[in-house]
């Protein structure tokens, strides 16, 4: 034991030779030389070839034939997934202690008049017939209009187109100022329009456009220099005219049925109802202005 000790390394050497062309098979053999190669696996027969080993793919593999791993290897890996899970997050800028408590969120900022109305109105249903989520069409409320959808359409333009032509006719009559009685006061068209003064009219009964009725209790004579001078009188074209009178106490409206022979330009004389309308009680003459209806 006093003489020198072989080397470990170089007796480790001579046993197990250096491979020194790494990355091609090993020119030793390994195992080494006298030593009994391990048992095949249990599942699937193992070839060796240099110094690897591989499944036999002639072999079919069954996996419920392989012994279950030992519960220390379940633990271990339960551990290490358990750390794993644990461990912060790289990417996060805030790292969390293992002891240091989460932020709790803030509470929720009451809001005032909604909370208190909440206390005496009752929250919106999201089902049955009154509730706004559960609207439907009108046409499923209302089958009826439905299945003539078409008809109460073209109905309710006709009914739209009518009442604007009423409302235009009204609003025409209203201009004119006589209403639904200008046809009876005689016929729109009048072309002459004067200022003067005005007179109640006793003139003959036999008037001279002779369009005269005994209904009539509105009408009017105009002076012979605006009423025309006519070989038949009744052809004037005057007669029959809707004229419309202003005086000091509002507007008349008269039917031409005579010529004032009297008169100055611009006068006109109506009948006592009409010029009683004009002007006041007891006055027998007043200025005027007149023109068509």
């Amino acid at each position: 034991m006093n003489g020198p000790q072989p080397s470990t390394r170089s007796n480790f050497n001579s046993q197990y030779p250096v491979d020194q062309n790494p990355g091609m098979p090993p020119s030793g053999t390994y195992p080494p030389q006298g030593s009994q190669a391990p048992p095949p696996h249990p599942i699937s027969q193992q070839q060796t070839h240099g110094y690897g080993t591989y499944v036999d793919s002639a072999q079919p593999y069954n996996a419920s034939s392989m012994p279950p791993p030992p519960p220390e290897m379940l633990q271990q890996q339960g551990t290490m997934y358990s750390s794993n899970n644990n461990r912060p997050s790289m990417s996060s800028n805030h790292s969390t202690a293992p002891n240091e408590a989460l932020p709790q969120p803030s509470p929720p900022q009451r809001r005032g008049v909604m909370d208190f109305l909440s206390k005496f109105l009752p929250a919106p249903k999201a089902e049955g017939e009154g509730s706004l989520f559960n609207s439907q069409s009108w046409l499923t409320r209302l089958p009826c209009f439905a299945t003539k959808y078409l008809l109460l359409t073209i109905t309710f333009i006709l009914l739209l187109i009518a009442c604007i032509v009423i409302l235009i006719y009204l609003v025409l009559s209203r201009d004119q100022g006589c209403g639904s009685q200008c046809k009876s006061l005689g016929d729109p068209g009048l072309y002459l329009s004067a200022f003067g003064d005005s007179k109640i009219w006793y003139g003959a009964s036999n008037k001279t456009c002779q369009n005269w009725q005994p209904s009539d209790v509105m009408f009017a004579a105009i002076n012979y220099h605006q009423f025309g001078l006519y070989k038949e009188l009744k052809w004037s074209p005057v007669c029959n005219k809707c004229v419309r009178v202003a005086g000091p106490r509002g507007t008349v409206q008269a039917k031409i049925t005579d010529i004032c022979d009297n008169c100055t330009y611009g006068s006109i004389m109506l009948s006592e109802p009409a010029f009683r309308l004009i002007a006041d009680n007891g006055v027998e003459n007043v200025p005027v202005t007149w023109g068509p209806c």
